[in-house]
């Protein structure tokens, strides 16, 4: 007996001093030699959990267990052994077990509550609580406990409540100011929240949970750069964090850096290969850099880990599309419709793939059906607002009327709010807000950039509110011509509604409609008294807080448009867009058709533009013009099935392929416009024209046919060929459309006098000049600013 009590002296000393060899030896000696010593058991099975050998744990404990079933000690660490193994239902029965012998067991009652709170069984940990609190109702570790339980029922008010006990029952506990904290914060007390991790990052510098808090919190603010800084500080601590690390890359991928964010995600990936989130997140920062197919290859990869993983195969088939693979990209759409047909995000972005592949009226029906899956779903309905103005036979009062109901949804009623207090004087200098996410290589950047070029800073002062996370080379050329600048990207409604009513802006101009990362919900709140909506979208919004629409005579002529626009319609005098072309155009070139004895007609519109009758009548123009050809342009058709429905449709009209040109899309603006050096004529798209793709033609030389429209959509060009006096390419319906077209192919002589004269036309436009324009503007700013003053007299 004198050799046992040595031996098992020694083995606790040995495993109390890391020697964990030689304290296994220890007890299996004494074991040896009293195979029924209960605690040698009980240590020789902490030192296996110890050791991460569980199973082998779980067998000593259950062998002290077997000679002393009613120690309660032992029993807490079987059930703690037991969830390392995953055997949820066993450490519950072991727990309960434990406090059935000893209901006093402080570990017991502890552990089972957290047991229970994680596998979300909460009346059932409430009641666990209870006794510890009814016995000591200060104890900090049970409160703790009590606030987590009721957090995660979302009681935060009494969550929070206990939260605060938790903290002032153990002030010195850095984790219960962080819990305390990430409450206030679901809550929205996102100050107080901030304040207390920050205390807590200032308390306890090296500890990283903290400094992960406060960077969240950081972020959450706005504050990207110190976040960021805090994220790197805490992983210089602990660099292989993985919590870290994810949460780093995801703050980079909020702020658009993706190139920092995607060697974090491939150090996620290795720490977790079979992980298929590590991988998503991996595709999608690729993505974010335009990477498309190393992202398709790792969304596949995250697929064969987990061929249901459906966040995975929707952004892989989005990054499909915009590769090019249209045909893959709807496979993959269709595979998640089948598991998931109420899926109204995917159904969303089906529809999305159909409108720009040129099939409108079938992409209607199922945004039309994902918004009546999920209302709150904005997309949808921004996308059923798009699309029906590429429908043929939508009458303008059904279009109307979907964007009031949409205004008011968005707005709640048809009240219009107050309007915030200003200086009432008529001739002061105004405060002008831009707001939207398109500041850069898209229409919106090309339109917007002569007008803030040409405005009179004496008369206006100009915001403007960026709302994207997607910057390119145009952004910063187009921040600095504003003189105040805004990353509202990551600002909520209340945070943007409060920025623009500090800046005091008077007149704010929505320049995005119903398109994506709108803020309409922004302008139903009226934080500037005069809201205008302009360029980004080409209708009405049908929110009742934004008073005006900019425009023209020829897009909206008077008596015809203006029932249907909950906006008082404003008619600028010399049209309602202004083009710059890059300063790197090249040359208009000699006219194709000269040399090669035929016309090339052209259209570079998207393609959901053209719907199967806009097809038909170019068919109808090159059999009537048997010698011609006809060119198109779209990343769409880098898809060899849907090159093949293109020439299919037109084979069907007796056209053969080999006059049908479908060309890819080239990486710049110059390479794009020199290619319509090789055509002669352009055929614009209805009912919805084109817009930028018009200006590029013309500024070209290339004379573009169009059909003017009963709708806004349907008179662009209209608009822009009137601005520039260049009138005889505007049909009145689509016979004359076609004939128009057949005249110019067969007439050298009238095509190459055109291709003289439209450039040096727009050179000479007044809408063209960016100080004319910007007059135009001005003065309708000025307008509604003085109606917005005598209101108030």
């Amino acid at each position: 007996m004198t050799d046992t009590r040595a031996f098992f002296d020694d083995a606790v000393a040995a495993q109390r001093a890391g020697r964990h060899d030689d304290a296994r030896a220890g007890y299996e000696s004494v074991l040896a030699a009293e195979p029924f010593h209960v605690l040698a058991r009980y240590n020789l099975g902490v030192l296996e959990f110890q050791q991460g050998a569980y199973a082998e744990a779980a067998e000593a404990f259950r062998c002290a267990l077997a000679q002393a079933p009613e120690r309660a000690d032992v029993r807490v660490a079987l059930a703690r052994v037991c969830q390392r193994l995953g055997d949820n239902d066993e450490a519950r029965r072991q727990f309960e077990r434990a406090l059935d012998i000893d209901p006093n067991l402080r570990s017991a009652r502890q552990n089972l509550a957290v047991l229970l709170i994680e596998s979300n069984q909460l009346d059932e940990a409430e009641k666990t609580i209870a006794p510890a609190l009814n016995e000591t109702p200060n104890d900090g570790t049970f409160l703790a406990l009590k606030a987590r339980c009721l957090t995660r029922q979302d009681k935060l008010d009494d969550g929070i409540a206990a939260w605060r006990e938790a903290v002032a029952a153990a002030p010195e506990n850095v984790t219960h100011r962080i819990e305390l904290a990430h409450a206030l914060r679901r809550r929205g007390d996102r100050d107080e929240a901030l304040a207390i991790t920050e205390k807590c990052a200032a308390d306890a510098p090296d500890n990283v949970n903290a400094l992960n808090a406060f960077a969240l919190m950081l972020g959450e603010a706005r504050r990207d750069e110190e976040a960021a800084d805090l994220y790197r500080r805490a992983l210089k601590l602990q660099p292989g964090n993985q919590h870290l690390i994810q949460n780093l890359a995801r703050h980079y991928d909020s702020m658009s850096r993706y190139s920092e964010s995607i060697p974090l995600w491939r150090t996620r990936v290795q720490a977790a290969p079979n992980d298929p989130m590590s991988h998503f997140c991996l595709a999608n920062a690729l993505t974010g850099l335009r990477n498309f197919e190393e992202a398709i290859e790792v969304y596949e990869e995250a697929l064969k880990i987990d061929p249901n993983h459906m966040p995975s195969l929707i952004n892989m088939a989005t990054a499909l599309s915009n590769k090019g693979r249209i045909q893959d990209a709807i496979d993959a759409y269709e595979k998640v419709l089948r598991a998931r047909p109420n899926f109204a995000e995917v159904r969303s972005n089906y529809g999305n793939i159909l409108k720009d592949i040129g099939l409108a009226e079938e992409s209607v029906d199922h945004y039309r059906r994902a918004f009546a899956l999920n209302p709150k779903f904005l997309p949808a309905r921004n996308n059923l607002l798009m699309a029906i103005h590429y429908m043929p036979d939508i009458a303008p009062r059904e279009v109307f009327e979907e964007h009031v109901r949409a205004g008011i949804e968005i707005a709640g009623s048809k009240a219009i709010p107050a309007a915030p207090k200003r200086d009432r004087d008529p001739a002061r200098r105004l405060k002008v807000g831009y707001v939207s996410p398109d500041y850069r290589v898209h229409p919106v950047g090309y339109f917007i950039e002569p007008l803030l070029r040409g405005h009179d800073r004496d008369a206006v002062e100009t915001f403007g509110y960026h709302c994207s996370g997607r910057p390119d080379s145009a952004t910063e050329r187009i921040k600095a011509l504003f003189d105040h600048w805004c990353e509202a990207r990551r600002l909520d409604d209340d945070a943007l509604d409060e920025r623009i009513r500090k800046d005091e802006i008077d007149i704010l101009v929505d320049l995005t409609g119903h398109t994506a990362n709108n803020r309409l919900a922004v302008f139903a709140r009226r934080p500037a008294p005069v809201q205008v909506t302009y360029l980004g979208y080409p209708d009405t919004t049908g929110i009742p807080a934004i008073g005006y629409r900019l425009t023209d005579a020829w897009a909206d002529p008077p008596g015809e448009s203006d029932d249907f626009a909950t906006e008082q319609l404003i008619r600028l005098p010399h049209g309602f867009l202004s083009y710059r072309p890059p300063a790197d155009s090249p040359d208009v070139g000699p006219l194709p058709a000269a040399s090669a004895g035929h016309a090339t007609f052209v259209s570079f519109n998207n393609l959901s533009k053209t719907h199967p009758r806009v097809l038909a009548t170019w068919a109808e123009i090159l059999t009537k013009a048997p010698s011609s050809r006809l060119r198109l342009k779209s990343r769409m058709f880098r898809d060899d099935r849907t090159r093949e429905r293109f020439f299919d449709t037109f084979a069907g009209h007796g056209i053969d392929r080999e006059r049908i040109d479908l060309i890819d899309s080239v990486p710049s603006v110059t390479e794009h416009l020199d290619q319509y050096n090789a055509t002669d004529i352009a055929l614009d798209t209805f009912p919805y024209n084109g817009a930028t793709t018009t200006c590029e033609a013309l500024w070209m030389g290339v004379p573009v046919v169009t059909v003017a429209g009963h709708s806004h959509v349907a008179r662009v060009g209209v608009s822009l060929l009137n601005a520039i006096g260049i009138t005889e390419t505007i049909a009145d319906d689509r016979d004359e459309y076609v004939r128009i077209a057949v005249e110019l192919a067969n007439d050298v002589e009238r095509l190459a006098a055109l291709r003289a004269k439209i450039r040096p036309a727009m050179q000479a436009a007044p809408c063209h000049d960016p100080k004319t324009f910007a007059r135009d503007v001005e003065a309708a700013y000025r307008g509604m600013w003085e109606r917005f003053c005598e209101a108030g007299n």
